[in-house]
């Protein structure tokens, strides 16, 4: 028999699943599903069987998805313990895992195509900004604007198909540059957004190593260019890595339009805060992309959602970060109705700061119809679904 609290999760999750929901931070090689990885892996098997075989001792095809799950855990695990420093050039190897299967143009395409196609059948998302790095996906000789040109595609293609059963969806892609590589790469990066359909750009990865003052140069040529641009910054703790304060200042007087995580606000001094407050920078807060990484943040009562909302810094939505890759075994994965529920019954945030958090979500988005899409959807939550999320929340 389900507990007065069980059904009252179940209540909610019944009312949100296809309330419209915004993405803003969200990456595509730590989004993959079971079943993308599963049809790359088996057109690699055919196609590279030299690579296949280089890559994947064990038959992967047929490995199920607790298999597959406990390898990607045993990698995140092992990456924790050694404080997730990568080297120069690297990357972290639970995404290099991933990044196997995102080498060829149909690869790229299917990859984006799936992952738009399952957030909105499974979750209710309209709005959707992907993000991820072209630097990882030329390993099989892919130039930078091809790898670009097929996730665009990807995008389209969903759109298209989506319009077609009366579904409006917008959003795109966000390039990243990441810390770990040069300056340079950041440089082509930057380049590649301006000369193509991107939205914007964005800077991530280790940010205890590598501190942001490194693409300084970078993001105030994006600024000057009038690029969109979001950073990674605040992910990390000061406590630990006295450097990213200075991320945070860095990002901020530069005016970028939001900043990733930004966990280390809660350390920030006033005058810090305020300038995010008057500059009007959102944050797009990733509760399980966080809490299930001990070395960012304990716990979902520790997170600092709260005293962003105090503040009234402007929370833009609850974010998944990574579908496939973000968590752990205890807390599981996230997913756009689940960062809900948690938000809501474990966070305590009010039904009211829910709504305003997703309404700021579409306000932040770097795509031309974000605006007007958000109204659309403000108005269907706060018509059809904050009264009875109120109702439910009050029993």
């Amino acid at each position: 028999m389900a507990t007065f609290a069980e059904e009252k999760e179940l209540a909610i999750r019944n009312l949100l699943k296809t309330a419209p929901k915004p993405q803003l931070h969200i990456h595509l090689d730590g989004s993959l599903s079971f079943d993308f990885i599963k049809s790359s892996a088996k057109r690699m098997k055919i196609q590279e069987p030299d690579r296949f075989a280089l890559l994947f001792p064990l038959n992967i095809e047929s490995l199920s998805e607790n298999e597959i799950s406990d390898y990607i855990w045993s990698l995140k695990e092992v990456q924790h313990i050694q404080g997730d420093i990568v080297s120069g050039n690297g990357n972290w190897k639970r995404f290099d895992f991933c990044n196997q299967f995102l080498q060829t143009k149909l690869d790229l395409k299917e990859a984006v195509y799936d992952l738009v196609m399952r957030q909105h059948r499974e979750y209710g998302v309209n709005y959707i900004e992907i993000r991820f790095a072209p630097k990882l996906h030329n390993l099989c000789g892919l130039s930078d604007k091809e790898i670009v040109a097929s996730t665009l595609d990807g995008f389209e293609s969903a759109k298209e198909d989506l319009s077609k059963i009366g579904v409006h969806l917008n959003g795109g892609l966000i390039l990243c540059a990441l810390r770990s590589h040069s300056v340079e790469d950041a440089e082509n990066i930057l380049k590649l957004v301006l000369e193509t359909n991107a939205l914007g750009f964005d800077i991530a990865g280790d940010e205890g190593s590598y501190p942001l003052m490194l693409f300084e140069g970078v993001l105030r040529k994006a600024k000057n260019q009038g690029c969109f641009i979001t950073v990674h910054a605040g992910e990390w703790g000061s406590l630990d890595y006295p450097t990213v304060q200075d991320n945070l200042r860095l990002a901020v007087d530069i005016g970028v339009n939001r900043i990733g995580h930004g966990l280390d606000l809660k350390n920030s001094p006033e005058n810090l805060i305020n300038d995010v407050l008057l500059k009007n920078i959102g944050v797009e807060v990733c509760l399980t992309g966080n809490c299930g990484n001990p070395n960012r943040c304990t716990g979902y009562a520790d997170h600092p959602i709260k005293y962003m909302l105090e503040k009234k810094i402007k929370v833009c939505g609850l974010n998944c970060d990574n579908t496939l890759l973000s968590g752990n075994r205890i807390i599981g994965r996230p997913d756009p109705l689940t960062e809900c529920v948690r938000a809501l019954l474990i966070v305590k945030v009010s039904p009211n700061a829910l709504v305003e958090i997703i309404e700021n979500a579409y306000k932040s988005g770097f795509q031309n119809d974000a605006l007007n899409q958000g109204i659309e959807s403000g108005k269907v939550w706060r018509e059809h679904y904050l009264p009875k999320l109120i109702e439910i929340m009050n029993e």
